[in-house]
């Protein structure tokens, strides 16, 4: 029983951390396309058309390969609705399967609870960050 609160305390406690840590403590690149063509547009103006297309050419690769599963210009109600319900879902089986455990008297396996007990506590973790 003590390893299941330590890793239901990890789980809710690691992503808040995590994220504050990310936002206090690690310093964000200062570096953008608009800042570098402000740099080009002071010292080598002859170069700034080549940048620019350069840069229209990798964000739309960029584009391309993160609407690979797009029709017609629109992502599938499928497709959508899947990736949206992976981890609910997931959560959810977990939570009924205690439950089952539990009403029937069924140990479950340490390494399957230890996994559902991580998962479910990460979600809710994540659930605490405020965006």
């Amino acid at each position: 029983m003590g390893i299941d609160a330590i890793l239901a305390l990890a789980g809710l406690v690691i992503p808040p951390v995590y994220d504050f840590v990310k936002k206090k403590f690690i310093k964000t690149e200062n570096d953008s396309p608009e800042r570098t063509l402000g740099i080009l547009a002071d010292t080598k103006p002859e170069v700034m058309p080549q940048y620019v297309e350069a840069l229209a050419k990798w964000t739309d690769s960029k584009t391309k390969w993160f609407n690979r599963d797009v029709i017609e210009g629109k992502i599938s109600m499928g497709v959508a609705n899947w990736r949206a319900s992976i981890r609910p879902a997931l959560v959810t089986a977990a939570i009924i399967h205690w439950t089952i455990s539990i009403l029937w008297n069924m140990p479950i396996e340490s390494s399957v609870k230890a996994s559902e007990i991580l998962l479910v506590s990460e979600w809710c973790g994540e659930r605490l960050i405020m965006k």
